[in-house]
């Protein structure tokens, strides 16, 4: 019995050990504050080389989606928002869709954007990106009806 309650107290000794040095370890601001614990970020990643080649590549993408109509008037991260979408809006999907990208945020996914473009798009459409508008799917379809309807609105209206 007495081996028992030695155990238990060793125990309950470690473990108030263990939660008292825990907290040395924890960043506090120059206030003396705690500093919140930063975020682990989940996202799907895509391998992307910087190569020049590529580089030229999703420029030319960019160049052209930054003067179509739909993003050409728009401003910050609702511009890049357009522009990626118009480059890609499959990949959009994938890597930004569940996570809007927002205003004054680091965009640690754009690598993997680039990553996905390269990787779906064929060799025709990377040495040609204009025919990038050609290809329509759905949710593209219904991306571009959008913004061309919200435009209409707000130069009617505004």
């Amino acid at each position: 019995m007495e081996l028992l309650v030695k155990l238990s107290n060793l125990f309950i000794i470690l473990m108030n050990l263990s939660l008292s040095t825990t907290s040395l370890f924890d960043d506090k601001g120059a206030s003396g504050q705690l500093l919140p614990k930063a975020a682990t970020f989940h996202f799907p990643e895509y391998a992307y080389k910087e190569t020049s080649k590529n580089e030229i590549i999703y420029h030319e993408f960019e160049t052209s989606c930054q003067h179509n109509t739909l993003c050409e008037n728009l401003e910050a991260v609702v511009k890049k928002s357009c522009v990626r979408r118009c480059i890609s809006y499959t990949c959009y999907q994938d890597i930004y869709g569940f996570d809007e990208l927002e205003e004054g945020e680091i965009d640690v996914r754009l690598n993997s954007f680039k990553g996905c473009v390269v990787q779906r798009s064929g060799k025709n459409q990377r040495r040609y990106p204009n025919t990038q508008f050609q290809r329509f799917e759905l949710g593209e379809f219904f991306f571009n009806m959008k913004w061309k309807l919200r435009n209409f609105i707000k130069n009617v209206y505004f």
